[in-house]
Order: C-alpha cells, then sequence, then structure tokens
C-alpha cells in the first residue's frame, strides 16, 4: 500500500478477496464493492489519484506486491455488483460524481511464468476525482448488505478518508465526541484540500510538456521521410496483447512485416497472430529453424523470407505437440533458449538479410518488464549488440510506467538511455492509426480482379495473393483508382516512373496505363508488336494444353518490355503474371502457375489460360514439363491452360530463331524507319514533359538507332574529368566490368555506398546520386527480388558500361586485368552486404563461365570472354596471376582451379601445372566436370606425346598407353559421378543454373582417348607389317581371343620385340578396349533413345564423337566392329 504524495500520481491498495471455494458468490461480490468504494470514498476524500488491486497479496510477512490472482466466475457478474452497489454505498446526490470519478473494473488475466494463460484475473479500479467534479463536496457512504445466515439488513455511515497508507473511516470513533471532532476538523480543511487539487492540477498541465510523442514516432517510422516507405523491412518484437487491444493491433496489415518474434505462446490461438492471420500470410516459425547449415539463399528459400511474414514464438506455443517447442519458465528459457534466439537474431539482422537502411526493428510492449533477465529484455539486448546501437529502433510502451521501468533495466544492461526511441503517451488506437495514416499510397487498386470465363471476373484477395510468392500478377484493373492518383505527390510519382524507365529501368504496368490516358502518346508499339500479339492470340487453334513461345533479343533492344507490352494488351483476355524470381525451381513455378490458372474456379468447366513471362529463363523445356506435371488430370485433350512465353537474350537474335523449334519472333538491336519516327514523336513529348530528357540515355541510345558514334560521345562528356583513383572511379570502374561481361549483374545500394564512404545512410542525408555527380546519370538504381528486397545499381545500358571500360582502358590507362585483381583485393565487396551471394556468382561467373552454343551462346569459348580478352591484350602471366587470387579469394571453389587447369594445358600446354590444379579442384567437389578435366589432362598430354614422337618408339608407346590408361581412369570416374552428381555446387553460385542434362563428357572422353591409342597401335610396325598372320594374330589378342605371349615375329628384330614388350605389359588394360568400347556405344544406344540433351548443339558435339569411332578407323575397328 501507499500513501498520497502530490494527489496526481495514484496512491495504491492491494486486497485478496475471499477464496471461492470457502465463500458464496453473494459474500465474494460485497467484499469487493465494499473495498471498492471505501477506497474510492477515501480518494474522492482527500482529493488524490489511486488504484485498488484485487488479487495481489498485502500481508506484512509476504513480498509487497506479488500477484496471485483470483478465479472470476462471471466479469458480468461484477460489473453488475459494481454498478448497482455505487448508488447503495453512495448519497443520492453524489452518485453521479461518483460514476464519473470512479472508473469501471479492469479485469487483468494472470499468466503462469512460461507465459500461458491462466484460469485467475487480477481486478484493478482506478479512481481520478477532479476538482471540476468534486467541488467542495464531502463524500459520505453507507456500508450495508444483507447477511446470507439471518436475512438481517444494517447500513452504518461512514466517511473515509486517506491517512497515510491507509483509507480510515474518521466516524468509526467509539468515542462519538472524538469523532465528531475529526469531521469537524476534516469539514474545516476541505477548501484547503480542493485549492490543493486544483493546484497540483495546473501545476501538471504548466509543467508537464505538451506531448511530441506523435510527432516522435513520426519520425522513428518514417526516418524523417514524408511516408512510411513500404520497401522498409519491419521487425516487431511483441508479449501478450490484451483482447480489448488486438483491434488496434492492425497496423501490422498494413506494413512491410518481415517478421514478428512473439512471446506470447498463445499467439496463434487468441492473440496478435490469429487477428494477423485472419487477413495475411505467415508462416509458423521457431528460432532453431533459423540455424541450420543449409547455404543463405537455402535458408531464405525454405522459410519463404520476404515473400510472407515469419511469426517467431520465441517462447514455444501453447498447442505444440513436440516438448522441444513449448512454453518455457524465464529461467528455463535462459538456458535452454537464449543461444538459439542470439543465432537467430543475428542472421535475421545482417546485412546479407536486411540492408541496415531499410530495417525497422518495433518493441511492443503490452506489459511491464521487471526482470533484469526477461526474455524479452534479453531479446533486445541480442538485437542491440547485433546493431551496434539503437538507430534502427523503436519502443512502443504500454504506458509511463512500462516506459520506465524498460528504460530502466537497458540502462543497466546497456548503458543507453531510449527515451528518445520510445513512444508512451499514446494509446495504442492513436499508434495504430497514426501509423496507417503514413503508409505509402498503394500504387495497386484496394481490389485487384482477374478475368475469368464468361467474360466474368474473379476477385483476388491480398491474403490469397501472397501465396503466389514467385508470381507477379497482372490484373484486369492493374493501375486504377488507386490511392496514389488521389494524393499531391502523383505528379511527382509520374514523372519518376516515367524518368526511371526511360533512363535504363524495367518497365512497369504504370508506364503503359500512363500512355493510355488523355493527352499522352501511345506507349511506342514495335514492329515485332503485332507478330507477337497474333502469335499468341489464337487461343482456339493450340493443341497442346501447354506452349511456348520464344522471343529472342539483343540485350538492351527492349525485349522484355516489347512482351510485357502485350501482356498488358493481353490483361482481360489471359491471367497473365511474370515471374520475378529467377532463382525460383520450376516445381514451385509449375504449382502457383496452375493454382492461378484454377483461381476462383470450383467445378465448373473451361479455365481462362494463363500467360506467363519469364525473362532468360535457362531451362523452359523443363518448366513446361513440370506445368504439365502439376495439371495433372485437368488438362483436356485441344484445350490450352498455360502459354511460356520467354525472353532469351543473345547477341545473334535471327541465328537463334532460326535454330529454334519453338514458335518464336527476334528483335535486333536495329530500328526500323517506322520505330525511328514514334521514338522521336516521344522524344517531343518527354522534352515537354520533363526537364533533360537528353539524359534519358537508355531511351537516347534507341532513339539514335543504337549508333556506337552516339553512346562514346556521352560516356566521353560525362567522364571526362573522372579521377580513376578516387572511390567514385573505383566503383565506376567495377560496375564497368560487371555490367560487361556479366548480363543481368549489379551491386547492392548499400555496398556502393560504402564503397564510396556514405555514412549514416539510415537518415540519407547524402545518397548515392549526390556522391557519384556527375557519373550517376550513367548509372541507375533499381529493385531486385531475388532472395529478398533490396536496392541494386547498375549502368543504364549494357552498350554504355562497354564503352565507359574502354574509355578507363584508353583515357586512363587502367586495363581490365587491374580492374579485376582490384576487385578480388576488395574485401569490402566478400564482407557481409546484401546481394552478397549475387555479387560473388558475379564475379566468378566472369572469370569461368564461357560461352557455349548449347546454351543459347553466339560460340563456343575455350574461356570465359573476360579471360580471353585478358590473355589477347595482357598475356597469359596475367592471366594465371588473376587465377590464381581468385583460387585465394574463393578457396573453397572447385571451378575456378579448374578453369586454371583448363588454361594451362589448352593455352600454356603446361600438363604438370594442370594436373596440379585440377587435383586441387577435385579435392575440393569431385563431381563429374572435374573428373571430367582431369581426363582431358592427361588426354592433351597424351595427344602432345604423339604428335612430338617422330619416329614412334617403344619408349613413347610405353609413356602413351600410360596416360591413355590415367586418362581412361579419370574418364571413367566422370561416368561415375555423373549418376550422382548434385545439380549445384554449393560454394560455386554461378552454376546454380545449369541445365540438368546428364553429363555424358566422361564416355565421349574415354571414347576419343580410346581412338587415339587404337589409331597410335595402327601405326605401329606390328599393324603396318605385310604379314597377314600377324596382322590377324595382333586383331585376335586386341578382342582377348589370344595372350600377346603368343605373338609371333623374329627374335632378331629388337624394335618389335620392344614394342611388343611394352604391350604385354599393358595387355590387359589394350583388352579392356574392346568390351569398354561396347558398353560405350550401348550406353549411347539407350541415352539418345530414352535421355537425348534438349540442345540441338549438345546433341550435335555427343553423336559427332561418339560416331568418329565407327568412322575414323576401319582398317582396326572393321572387324571389331562386327563383334561389337
Amino acid at each position: 500500500m501507499a500513501g498520497p504524495s502530490n494527489l496526481i500520481d495514484p496512491v495504491h491498495e492491494y486486497c485478496l478477496l475471499p477464496n471461492v471455494n470457502e465463500t458464496s458468490e453473494r459474500e465474494i461480490l460485497y467484499e469487493f464493492t465494499r473495498e471498492v468504494f471505501s477506497f474510492a470514498a477515501s480518494c474522492m476524500n482527500s482529493r488524490t489519484n489511486g488504484t485498488i488491486h484485487f488479487g495481489v497479496k498485502r500481508q506484512p510477512e509476504i513480498e509487497h506486491g506479488q500477484v496471485v490472482g483470483h478465479r472470476i466466475t462471471s466479469v458480468n457478474k461484477f460489473n453488475e455488483a459494481f454498478e448497482l452497489s455505487l448508488k447503495a454505498f453512495f448519497e443520492e446526490q453524489h452518485v453521479n460524481v461518483a460514476r464519473l470519478c470512479i472508473r469501471p473494473p479492469n479485469f487483468i488475466p494472470v499468466h503462469h511464468q512460461n507465459g500461458t494463460a491462466s484460469d485467475r484475473f487480477v481486478i484493478e479500479v482506478d479512481v481520478v476525482p477532479e476538482s471540476s467534479q468534486t467541488q467542495d463536496f464531502i463524500f459520505y457512504t453507507s456500508l450495508g448488505i444483507t447477511s446470507t445466515k439471518d436475512r438481517h439488513q444494517c447500513k452504518t455511515q461512514c466517511l473515509f478518508i486517506r491517512q497515510g497508507p491507509q483509507s480510515v473511516n474518521i466516524l468509526a470513533d467509539t468515542n462519538p465526541r472524538i469523532g465528531q471532532e475529526k469531521l469537524k476538523k476534516f469539514a474545516e480543511n476541505v477548501n484547503n484540500l480542493v485549492s490543493a487539487r486544483k493546484m497540483a492540477e495546473e501545476n501538471r498541465a504548466k509543467h508537464s510538456p505538451q506531448s511530441h510523442q506523435g510527432q516522435r514516432l513520426k519520425q522513428l517510422v518514417t526516418r524523417g521521410r514524408d511516408f512510411l516507405e513500404s520497401s522498409l523491412q519491419v521487425i516487431v518484437v511483441t508479449d501478450k496483447c490484451h483482447s480489448a487491444q488486438l483491434e488496434h493491433m492492425d497496423f501490422l496489415k498494413e506494413i512491410s512485416l518481415f517478421a514478428v518474434l512473439e512471446f506470447d505462446p498463445e499467439s496463434d490461438l487468441r492473440g496478435t497472430c490469429l487477428s494477423y492471420r485472419r487477413d495475411r500470410i505467415a508462416n509458423l516459425h521457431y528460432p532453431h529453424l533459423y540455424t541450420s547449415q543449409d547455404s543463405l539463399p537455402t535458408l531464405i528459400g525454405k522459410l519463404n523470407l520476404f515473400k510472407q511474414t515469419s511469426w517467431i514464438f520465441c517462447n514455444g506455443r501453447l498447442n505444440e505437440e513436440s516438448e522441444k517447442d513449448k512454453p518455457l519458465t524465464p529461467s528455463e528459457w535462459l538456458r535452454r533458449r537464449l543461444g538459439e534466439i542470439s543465432n537467430m537474431i543475428g542472421l535475421l539482422c545482417s546485412p546479407d538479410v536486411i540492408s541496415r537502411d531499410k530495417l525497422l526493428v518495433i518493441f511492443v510492449l503490452h506489459s511491464a518488464v521487471t526482470e533484469i533477465s526477461s526474455p524479452i529484455l534479453e531479446t533486445f539486448c541480442a538485437i542491440y549488440h547485433t546493431l551496434e546501437g539503437t538507430d534502427n529502433m523503436l519502443c512502443i510502451c504500454r504506458d509511463s510506467e512500462v516506459f520506465g521501468q524498460w528504460k530502466r533495466l537497458i540502462d543497466v544492461r546497456c548503458k543507453e538511455d531510449v527515451s528518445n526511441k520510445c513512444v508512451y503517451e499514446l494509446s495504442l488506437n492513436e499508434i495504430s492509426s497514426t501509423i496507417k495514416k503514413l503508409k505509402e499510397p498503394k500504387t495497386q487498386p484496394s481490389q485487384r480482379y482477374l478475368p475469368s470465363t464468361g467474360s466474368s471476373s474473379v476477385l483476388l484477395t491480398i491474403k490469397d495473393e501472397e501465396l503466389f510468392t514467385v508470381l507477379d500478377i497482372l490484373s484486369e484493373n492493374e493501375c486504377e483508382n488507386t490511392d496514389i492518383e488521389n494524393t499531391a505527390s502523383f505528379d511527382e510519382f509520374y514523372k519518376k516512373t516515367e524518368e526511371d524507365f526511360y533512363r535504363g529501368g524495367q518497365v512497369r504496368w504504370w508506364n503503359f496505363y500512363f500512355s493510355e490516358q488523355r493527352g499522352s502518346l501511345p506507349f511506342i508499339k514495335r514492329d515485332k508488336y503485332d507478330e507477337l500479339y497474333n502469335l499468341i492470340t489464337p487461343v482456339d487453334s493450340y493443341t497442346s494444353p501447354c506452349v511456348m513461345i520464344n522471343l529472342f533479343h539483343a540485350p538492351g533492344c527492349g525485349g522484355t518490355t516489347l512482351a510485357m507490352h502485350v501482356l498488358w494488351s493481353l490483361r482481360r483476355k489471359f491471367r497473365c503474371a511474370v515471374v520475378k524470381n529467377n532463382r525460383a525451381r520450376n516445381n514451385d513455378i509449375a504449382t502457383q502457375v496452375i493454382n492461378l490458372l484454377i483461381y476462383g474456379k470450383q467445378d465448373q468447366p473451361g479455365y481462362t489460360p494463363v500467360l506467363l513471362l519469364v525473362d532468360n529463363w535457362e531451362d523452359v523445356e523443363d518448366l513446361k514439363q513440370c506445368i504439365l506435371s502439376c495439371a495433372g488430370e485437368r488438362m483436356q485433350q485441344n484445350t490450352l491452360m498455360v502459354i511460356i512465353l520467354n525472353c532469351e537474350r543473345t547477341q545473334f537474335p535471327a541465328d537463334s530463331s532460326r535454330s529454334s523449334n519453338f514458335p518464336n519472333i527476334f528483335l535486333t538491336n536495329k530500328l526500323s524507319s517506322k520505330e525511328q519516327k514514334l521514338f522521336s514523336a516521344k522524344l517531343q513529348q518527354l522534352k515537354t514533359d520533363h526537364e533533360k530528357p537528353e539524359t534519358f540515355y537508355s531511351f537516347m541510345i534507341m532513339t539514335n538507332n543504337f549508333s556506337e558514334d552516339y553512346i562514346a560521345k556521352i560516356v566521353s562528356n560525362v567522364v571526362k574529368d573522372l579521377d580513376a583513383t578516387t572511390q567514385q572511379g573505383r566503383l565506376l570502374s567495377f560496375l564497368a566490368l560487371f555490367n560487361t561481361f556479366v548480363n543481368g549483374s549489379y551491386m547492392s545500394l548499400s555496398l556502393c555506398e560504402e564503397l564510396v564512404g556514405l555514412r549514416n545512410v539510415i537518415w540519407k542525408r547524402e545518397t548515392l546520386e549526390d556522391k557519384m555527380n556527375p557519373y550517376s546519370t550513367l548509372l541507375i538504381t533499381f529493385t531486385v527480388e531475388e532472395h529478398g528486397f533490396y536496392q541494386a545499381v547498375r549502368f543504364l545500358h549494357p552498350m554504355i558500361a562497354s564503352n565507359c571500360l574502354q574509355l578507363l582502358e584508353q583515357k586512363h590507362n587502367i586495363s581490365m586485368a587491374e580492374i579485376t585483381i582490384d576487385i578480388l583485393h576488395c574485401d569490402k565487396l566478400f564482407m557481409s552486404c546484401m546481394g552478397k551471394d549475387f555479387l560473388l556468382l558475379h564475379i566468378q561467373s566472369m572469370l569461368v563461365s564461357r560461352h557455349r552454343k548449347e546454351q543459347g551462346d553466339d560460340k563456343d569459348t575455350l574461356f570465359s570472354p573476360l579471360i580471353e580478352k585478358i590473355d589477347e591484350d595482357e598475356g597469359s602471366e596475367k592471366v594465371k596471376e588473376i587465377l590464381e587470387k581468385a583460387i585465394e579469394r574463393f578457396d573453397r571453389s572447385a571451378t575456378l582451379p579448374q578453369a586454371l587447369a583448363r588454361y594451362y594445358y589448352l593455352k600454356e600446354r603446361d600438363f604438370s601445372g594442370a594436373l596440379h590444379w585440377a587435383l586441387d579442384a577435385r579435392s575440393k567437389n569431385s563431381n563429374s566436370y572435374i573428373a571430367d578435366t582431369v581426363g582431358q589432362v592427361y588426354k592433351s598430354q597424351l595427344k602432345k606425346a604423339i604428335e612430338e614422337a617422330k619416329p614412334l618408339t617403344a619408349e613413347v608407346l610405353d609413356e602413351c598407353l600410360k596416360l591413355g590408361s590415367k586418362a581412361v581412369k579419370a574418364f571413367q570416374d566422370s561416368q561415375e559421378l555423373a549418376k550422382k552428381d548434385e545439380l549445384v555446387d554449393p560454394f560455386d553460385p554461378y552454376s546454380r543454373k545449369k541445365p540438368k542434362s546428364y553429363n555424358t563428357a566422361g564416355y565421349v572422353g574415354e571414347t576419343e582417348v580410346m581412338m587415339i591409342l587404337l589409331d597410335l597401335i595402327r601405326e605401329l610396325p606390328l599393324s603396318q607389317s605385310r604379314d597377314k598372320h600377324q596382322r590377324d594374330q595382333l586383331l585376335q589378342i586386341l578382342k582377348g581371343h589370344h595372350s600377346m605371349k603368343s605373338l609371333h615375329f623374329d627374335p632378331g628384330d629388337t624394335a618389335t620385340a620392344q614394342f611388343v614388350e611394352v604391350l604385354v605389359h599393358h595387355e590387359r588394360f589394350l583388352v579392356s578396349l574392346k568390351p569398354r568400347l561396347k558398353e560405350i556405344f550401348s550406353f549411347f544406344e539407350n541415352y539418345f533413345t530414352y535421355l537425348r540433351p534438349k540442345s540441338q548443339e549438345r546433341l550435335i558435339w555427343e553423336t559427332s564423337a561418339v560416331g568418329a569411332a565407327g568412322k575414323k578407323y576401319p582398317s582396326i575397328l572393321d572387324s571389331l566392329w562386327k563383334v561389337l
């Protein structure tokens, strides 16, 4: 219990009601109302605020304020007793005043130590005797009730006041004279109490500064901007929310909620989680799921991070069957879960997952945190240490009392004052409404519709759309009736959307929408538009449920834009969607495509076909098969279900078109005269709407018909004053190299900011655009959506990047090799950052990815184009230096030493060095491709040994057979490994999208080696002998019919004897050639029948290599062929 102090801070009294098992409900209610109104009257007479708490022990021997709670059979009965007894306890003229001063009872659930609900409640009643209500009244009360035993009614008049820490009835003295003296003294003091109360209220209004916490909330949520940006990823940490407040937690549905760290084990049953999941998708997780040994991209994919909200139960769930995930007491939690929480937070708050400038952590505290080792406080400390401070944090506290205890504990644990990061004077309703008001205006309709059969439509709900994690769905009413159109910022949004696209960004649906509005020129319709439209639209003519159409286009010539233009035009005829995640698996895409096809349908016949756009997809045929498999019984003969429109970048679109087996069109980087006129007309409109359309370089490049001179002039003018040794010059050189040699490459915005020395990016006092000016006119920032959402940077156009690289080399004397080495030495590129795995992919890809016709490239190359260029310009020593530095940097990669091994044996003819690096690669990842490289080293060494052996001697034959044997062994290892190859090398992310064809290189390599050896044997004197019997003997020996020792020859012929000795030594290997060839031909017979490669180029390569075995050496193999 506590006595009055300043009349404003409430006094507290703690009570226990009788036990329900020992006392009647009537007597419990009487005790409750008697205590409430006695306390209330004492506060009203003494003019002090107060709160009485039922369910808290107050015995002297028990620790002050120990919560035990009461079992409440009916809340309504307590409320009814409160209302009825108020009239009975107070005098009639004061009943209304008492009703204004005494707040209704508040029933607070009591929870077990593990956070789950018990069957007990604490009841609190607040008393606030404002001076305007109590005036100079004296509040008498009548205590009385009908006894349950003898039905005897009695009432006693009382006058309660606060005396020290207690409520005292001054009329209860047995000596009436003393009672009257106390009453007189109190009556004389009433005016003083009234004055003191007024003064206290005035002081509170005068000295309490006007609350600016609404403004603080806005600042912390928006980072000083006008809106709560949709790109901001929010992590919420919260405890149990009272049921009456759940409706005000609805602001969670309006923000980009990345994850919720939940400390209410019943949240999914009756709490915040249940409320959220009524309208949105949330996956229920546990902290230990985030400590997997999987790679980061794999883990993000498995848990659907960024795509759907993760609701992480940090203290288990009540309805969980596994004991591992049950709720724990605080002490058990510290022992068993704290480590998991720390690891999970280390991952969620890592720069690899969310950039610091895009992360906001909000603590929502519904209850006071009183223990120094509280789980939610431990969570705060873990986040605080991971983020190195509170810059990314906001704490929302229920009231000033919760804030005070929270502030004190954080000060003790972290030595940090979080006052300016906390909001505690606003109600949850005020907070929720403020955040929802701050939300960035929606750029999509609140209700989105899909076309359906019979010209009908189907509503696509937000919750259902969240299930389509890999698809960007184009609705019938896309961009119509959106919030953004009704805001003052719409004009700015319109200009920025247009500017981003015409500068070189990805086209948005808004660009097509804007072009259809009154006063705008139509969107530029390319010559190939009608051809593609007509290729897609004859729906009734299709005989297959799933068809594929290819659009081959040169990089940067508008191919993807053309495809999206057609989708926009067909959005009411097809259910249109774009695959938005290039890391998505074909099975996942297929499942979601079929779900989109059948969405809104029940048992009705017919579907509205899906038009699916995939961009530069590497295994479209497999995707088609997955879709057909997923469709299953829904497939109907001659009924179209899905059209896959595949946009494929290629340097020679016309050639790709001619060699394709599927319906296709192609688009080159050459405009027709009609298109040039359309671009010129659009330029005039851009000059009207925008200040400097001449800096929309991507658009201007097309307007100038991809003129090399124009591009060179742009780059020269912008980069003329560049100091290549500065941070800006370094970043520009990195991006130029990436964008020239790796299609679709980029660097994350946060990494670029780091490289140019930008700090405090959370509040964006200086942007990358400012820092890189004027070179930023050649760059564009865009959103990446691979395993998350983050901003990335690239050149506007690949031709600009290529010209910039040339200028750096010609004007600044910075070679590609120097830039490459600088990249490999730059530690910041390899530290934690957004998109780190893709950056490593780009670096390795430009060093090892060869061009292959079988994968759609214009030509086959021995090495990556960058390595070939450096070899041509700067020589082999520089190539070896770069690859060795790359091996040192990517020390677990097998493909880099494999590439160096290939360089040694193909370019240097250094087989010792080649073997060293091939074996190094095999030690890191023993797969069929690496084993094939080992075999290729031996095969190349074998061919060189034969070339240099003029004339052929027994020693050379021996060496050649040894090399051949080793090569065959390596190729046979490759064949065995091919049967169990993993599709992905975990340390070589560039190989993640390799076509899933069976690797036959081991069989082809072994065949080639055996042909070389048979050719070598044909050159032996024994094979050239005029003695037909001797030649037949040799053939029978190779067939395995006779031993080599039975071979007859002139004993005096020393040279022949030496050859025979070598053949005898290798007899076992030589005899194995015939059955091995038979096995290989049998393998390829089955392979070409059942597993033939999808690539025509690869098929030609395989068949020609095997066919050579039957054509090249008839003199020896004719007889052998009959046996085979």
